[in-house]
């Protein structure tokens, strides 16, 4: 695989939805990437994106999101990135 496309795949926020905040709290919750991404359950990721969250929120006293994302907006996370 040539650099540039490495890189693409490791870009997260080249999915739909997902900016500079939301790629740090799914690096947070282990998503390192869009294959990552494309890997992983909704419903877990979920609920490991509100952990991450509050975990953070409990070590730095700043959550790195003011909002987590729903259930939906992971599924369409997942579903974007299975396209790219």
């Amino acid at each position: 695989m040539a650099g540039g496309e490495a890189t693409d795949e490791r870009d997260l926020t080249r999915v739909r939805g997902i900016g500079d905040e939301y790629r740090d709290l799914l690096n947070a919750a282990g998503v390192e990437s869009v294959i990552d991404l494309r890997r992983r359950n909704a419903t877990n990721l979920t609920a490991a994106l509100a952990d991450a969250n509050a975990n953070a929120i409990r070590s730095t006293r700043r959550s790195i999101v003011r909002r987590v994302p729903s259930q939906t907006q992971v599924e369409r996370w997942i579903a974007h990135a299975s396209v790219l």
